[in-house]
């Protein structure tokens, strides 16, 4: 496909000068590349949706409808203002300035009102605002240039986000040190702070609970990003784990459950762990084996140097997807009074399952006392071409 091409008319291979040239731009429907793009959420095809998105250019473009001035533009077009071309979101310091624009670098669709992040990590936020959708401490009705939220504990200090997230009247974001917070309605604990509420309105951010301390108020959820639903609330944690709380009318929670929840819970996968590769510090174990009806496998393990050995353990989640690795135990070779090229032995690696110095279970009993061996029984093994026996066998 060709490129659009400018034009120049009169087009001579000789331009004499002094005549009028016209000099026209390619005509193009993409008009400008976009970063990022975000859709509102709505209770019906045709109502209140709106979409942004983040040029190539930095500037915030939106269209759609305007019922409750969601477009960002200084108005409110009512039911029926349908913008069906994109239009730049105005400069919250030059509303009326139409050659000015909010200069952003994440936006966010909502119900009926619209987010953004500034190039210096700044929340704005625009359009209906009855439940206190915008973070502003208030409740005006609509709200139409764009305006700053403000942190809760400073109302001078504009509140900073690395992402943010706008739902059915209801906003979250990731503050720059990664604790989410959340505000507006709260009618099924789609906030996060332990409760519901349905007449009460959370006009400016707090803090979303801890899920493992949810009465602890001096804990918070730590997350990467969050995602504002119609009734109910993602994360995905700094842990990497997926949260989610709210709504659960329909097990959308995920959490093998359909109570709501007010604080954060985890999302249960129920994914087991599938072992595809065992290392010995860089040495890797051979002879790979799943034991039947278990996630465990037996391993052949390399020649080991006396000391502590750190097992390396890659596993995918289900048996597919990104390989993992758990380097999260640890087994301890003894030192052999004898010259020999090393030992080798069958070790059991489970996933998650930790073994102490001796290679044992660390949650089962030690094994009854047993006589150690003699050196000579440990030759015979060798010169039979046998396995040695475990390290917690081996004469000091």
């Amino acid at each position: 496909m060709l490129a659009p091409r400018w034009t120049i008319s009169p087009n001579k291979e000789s331009q004499p000068g002094d005549e009028t040239t016209t000099i026209t731009p390619p005509y193009s429907r993409s008009g400008v590349k976009v970063n990022q793009i975000s859709n509102s959420i709505g209770s019906g095809k045709m109502h209140n949706s709106v979409s942004l998105a983040v040029g190539s250019d930095g500037n915030a473009y939106v269209w759609g409808h305007n019922t409750s001035g969601q477009l960002g533009n200084g108005t409110s077009s009512g039911f029926n203002g349908a913008n069906p071309v994109p239009g730049c979101v105005c400069d919250p310091n030059n509303p009326k300035d139409t050659s000015k624009s909010l200069k952003s670098v994440q936006i966010s669709a909502g119900f009926e009102h619209s987010m953004a992040i500034d190039a210096q990590g700044n929340t704005w936020s625009w359009g209906w605002n009855y439940w206190g959708e915008l973070g502003q401490n208030t409740t005006n009705d609509d709200i139409l240039p764009p305006a700053r939220t403000y942190n809760p504990d400073n109302p001078t200090i504009p509140f900073k986000a690395s992402q943010v997230s706008a739902g059915y009247d209801t906003s979250l974001a990731v503050n720059n040190n990664g604790i989410s917070w959340s505000w507006e309605r709260n009618d099924y604990g789609q906030l996060g702070y332990t409760n519901y509420d349905s007449s009460t309105v959370h006009r400016q951010p707090a803090k979303v609970r801890n899920p493992g301390s949810p009465n602890n108020t001096d804990l918070s959820l730590n997350s990467t990003l969050v995602s504002a639903g119609n009734w109910d609330s993602l994360a995905i944690g700094k842990d990497g784990y997926t949260y989610a709380w709210g709504y659960n009318g329909y097990g959308q929670l995920g959490n093998n459950s359909y109570k709501d929840a007010y604080a954060p819970v985890l999302v249960e996968f129920n994914l087991s762990r599938v072992i595809s590769a065992a290392r010995f510090d860089t040495s890797p174990g051979t002879n790979l084996n799943n034991i039947s009806n278990s996630n465990s496998v037996t391993v052949l393990t390399p020649a080991h140097v006396p000391g502590t050995v750190t097992v390396s353990v890659d596993y995918t989640m289900g048996g597919s997807g990104q390989t993992l690795t758990d380097t999260s135990f640890k087994i301890h070779v003894p030192v052999c009074r004898r010259s020999s090229p090393g030992r080798r032995g069958r070790h059991h690696a489970r996933p998650g399952h930790r073994h102490d110095q001796h290679g044992r279970d660390a949650g089962l009993p030690p094994p009854p006392e047993r006589a150690t061996p003699s050196i000579a029984r440990f030759a015979r093994v060798r010169k039979a071409g046998g396995i040695y026996p475990p390290p917690h066998l081996l004469p000091e």
